[in-house]
């Protein structure tokens, strides 16, 4: 998460006081994190689908109960691997964010195939057979074609580091801090 966390830091059009989302913190680390990079506790929301921190909402990221441009930032670290509908995802990210905000997506680069990855699991399919693996940060970005504006920072797995049939250290990162035009 610090590959999200510490570029959103340093961005001088985000201020202390924004209001953020991070998607899948599974517990309160990833909202330390951004309070200990300065960030204010009252304005910062964790979502997830299972939670016992009065920090984190319970939720589906594919349907969120947040109003209309409610997020100045949003964080969505190695969750979108998870989704079988990343469509509906960068559409609800969309919704959910105010025009001019910023979008900080991180996936684990992968070459795993489906039998390894169910292996690498522990027996948990991540990506039924019908979608592609988002590998890259051109995947994320077309996710939000038509609402792109600024790409603030672009970390497209440069080792091409991947699990092989073990699990490997070190496994690259496509990580991408972008804001959204609407």
């Amino acid at each position: 998460m610090s590959k999200l966390i510490k570029p959103i830091s340093i961005l001088e059009n985000i201020s202390m006081d924004a209001r953020i989302l991070v998607i899948g913190p599974r517990n309160e680390d990833d909202i330390l994190n951004l309070i200990g990079h300065g960030f204010s506790s009252r304005n910062i929301i964790g979502l997830d689908l299972i939670s016992y921190s009065p920090w984190i909402q319970v939720g589906d990221m594919h349907n969120m109960k947040f109003g209309e441009s409610y997020f100045d930032v949003i964080i969505c670290g190695w969750t979108l691997s998870y989704s079988n509908q990343p469509d509906k995802f960068a559409k609800e990210l969309v919704r959910v964010i105010k025009s001019n905000g910023t979008i900080a997506i991180g996936v684990e680069y992968s070459t795993l195939t489906e039998t390894q990855a169910i292996a690498v699991h522990g027996g948990y399919d991540l990506k039924p057979n019908a979608f592609e693996r988002i590998n890259s940060t051109g995947q994320i970005l077309d996710l939000f074609k038509g609402f792109v504006k600024d790409i603030f920072f672009n970390h497209d797995a440069p080792n091409r580091i991947s699990h092989t049939d073990k699990i490997a250290k070190n496994v690259s990162s496509v990580v991408v801090v972008f804001s959204i035009k609407k």
